[in-house]
C-alpha cells in the first residue's frame, strides 16, 4: 500500500511584496517541479532519502530560491552554502556549511551523513571531502545571479530585510515509513563571511526521527536560538498534535519579532506548514493525489 507523503518548501520571506505576477508564476513552477522529482522516486517504492535530495537539489538550481544558484550573498559579495539532512530511523545527520565551490550543497551533505564519521563539515575542509566523495564541483561565479547583486545593494543601503528570502527543504516519508528531512540555504543577504544558520544544525531548523520530519526557514539566528525543530519533534513525543506542536514553536520565533515557517511529515497522515510575519513558498503532495503549491500565507493550495 502506498503511503508516501513529500513536504518541500522554498522559504519564508515576502514574496508577495517582491515578486510580480510573472515571477510567482516562475517560482510555483519550482516547487512544482521539485515536488515532481521527488514523487517520481517515491511512487516506484524508492527510498525517502532519495526523493528528498531530488527535491532540493531542483531547488538548488532554480535562481528563484536561496540555495545554489541565485544564493543570497555575503557582505562582500560571496556566496557560502549550508547544508543539512537528517535521517529519522537512526538519528543520522550530515551537513556542510560555508561551502562555496560544491554544485550540489546537499548532496554534500548526504556523503557527510553516508560516511558517519563526523556530523559538520565546514569551509575547505567540506569542500575537499564532498570532492573525494564524488561531488560535482562548481566556480562559485555559476550560483550569483544579478537579483542577488541587486538585493544585496539593497541592503548595503539601509538593511532592508524584504530582501530574504529563507531557504529552501523537503520533508519526506517513503512507502516503508521513513522519514526524511532536508534543508539546504544560502543563509543571509549581507551575512559576515563564517555565519552560519540553523539549517545544517540538528534540532535547529532541521530534525527528523521516528515521528516526524521538519524542515525550517526564517530568520536562523531565532530558530537556532529556541532549538526550533527540535522542541517542535519533541512536543509531538509528548503527545501534542503535529499542529501544536507547529504552530507552537512558531509562536516561540514570533516573540522575538522574527519570521519563519517550517513544514512537517508525521509518521502517519498528511503534511502541514505554518508561517509567521511573512510568505512560505510551499508544496505538498501524498499518494494517490495531485500537487499542490503555494506561496501567500493566507493562500489554498492549488493543484
Amino acid at each position: 500500500m502506498s503511503n508516501w507523503a513529500i513536504a518541500i518548501h522554498g522559504g519564508a520571506g515576502h514574496w508577495l511584496r517582491r515578486n510580480n505576477a510573472a515571477g510567482l508564476i516562475q517560482a510555483r513552477a519550482g516547487l512544482r517541479r521539485a515536488l515532481a522529482a521527488a514523487a517520481t522516486i517515491l511512487a516506484a517504492d524508492g527510498a525517502a532519502l532519495n526523493a528528498a535530495i531530488a527535491a532540493v537539489r531542483v531547488l538548488e538550481d532554480d535562481p528563484w530560491f536561496n540555495s545554489g544558484i541565485g544564493a543570497a550573498l555575503t557582505e562582500a559579495g560571496t556566496v557560502e552554502h549550508d547544508a543539512g539532512i537528517m535521517r529519522g530511523n537512526d538519528g543520522a545527520f550530515g551537513a556542510v556549511a560555508g561551502v562555496r565551490c560544491l554544485r550540489s550543497p546537499i548532496e554534500a551533505a548526504r556523503r557527510v551523513l553516508e560516511d558517519g564519521r563526523h556530523v559538520l563539515l565546514i569551509g575547505e575542509g567540506a569542500e575537499v571531502f564532498a570532492r573525494a566523495a564524488g561531488c560535482d564541483y562548481a566556480d562559485p561565479a555559476l550560483f550569483i545571479t544579478d537579483q542577488a547583486r541587486a538585493d544585496l545593494q539593497r541592503w548595503r543601503k539601509n538593511q532592508d530585510p524584504t530582501v530574504s528570502k529563507g531557504t529552501v527543504g523537503a520533508v519526506v516519508r517513503d512507502n516503508a515509513g521513513h522519514l526524511i528531512a532536508a534543508t539546504s540555504t544560502g543563509g543571509l543577504t549581507g551575512k559576515r563571511s563564517g555565519r552560519v544558520g540553523d539549517s545544517p544544525i540538528p534540532g535547529g531548523g532541521t530534525w527528523a526521527d521516528s515521528r516526524c520530519a521538519i524542515s525550517s526557514t526564517g530568520d536562523g539566528e531565532i530558530f537556532l536560538r529556541t532549538c526550533f525543530a527540535h522542541r517542535v519533534a519533541n512536543a509531538i513525543a509528548t503527545g501534542v498534535s503535529s499542529h501544536s506542536a507547529l504552530n507552537q514553536g512558531l509562536a516561540g520565533i514570533a516573540k522575538f519579532n522574527a519570521m519563519g515557517g517550517a513544514i512537517l511529515v508525521p509518521a502517519n497522515g498528511s503534511p502541514i506548514w505554518a508561517v509567521v510575519n511573512g510568505d512560505l513558498a510551499r508544496g505538498v503532495q501524498i499518494a494517490g493525489t495531485a500537487a499542490k503549491v503555494a506561496i501567500g500565507a493566507d493562500e489554498e493550495f492549488a493543484d
